[in-house]
């Protein structure tokens, strides 16, 4: 499906007045009545407007975040991933080794003989039907009441 935008007002070329448009619901935009957008401010001046009533503060702040810049040091994450992260990537290589090194030969062999033991669907059914329950009776009413039609 496709859709089309064409200009159909009475100026428009190749109108034809053979086909008149009806009056509808819809006018055509007056163009003068949009409003021009405003320009937004960017991150940077509305930071900088943020902390402009911080005053002092806003020295104690920058002197901070240096503070933390300068002093996170990539040896302390380069010791903690010696640490916590080198011992469990060898603890992984070497399980990965043992793991290699199994010969799953006879676990799967083992497997492939219990295939007719496990696997019911090989064998047709051929045990006898068990024997229909009839069903429970009703009990008798009590003496002198009508009993109930069957069935229910």
């Amino acid at each position: 499906m496709a859709w089309e935008v064409t200009d159909v007002t009475a100026s428009a070329l190749g109108s034809d007045p053979a086909f008149p448009l009806d009056p509808g619901p819809l006018s055509p935009i007056d163009p003068t009545t949009f409003i021009t957008p405003m320009p937004r401010p960017d991150l940077s001046s509305m930071v900088g407007d943020a902390f402009q009533p911080l005053g002092a503060l806003h020295a104690v702040i920058d002197t901070a975040h240096t503070t933390i810049a300068e002093n996170s040091a990539s040896t302390r994450i380069d010791a903690a991933s010696a640490q916590y992260l080198d011992p469990a990537g060898a603890a992984h290589a070497a399980s990965s080794s043992a793991f290699d090194a199994i010969d799953p030969s006879d676990l799967t062999g083992a497997t492939q003989a219990q295939h007719d033991t496990i696997d019911g669907n090989q064998a047709p059914f051929n045990e006898d039907q068990p024997p229909d329950t009839p069903e429970p009776g009703l009990p008798d009413p009590p003496e002198g009441a009508p009993r109930p039609p069957h069935g229910i």
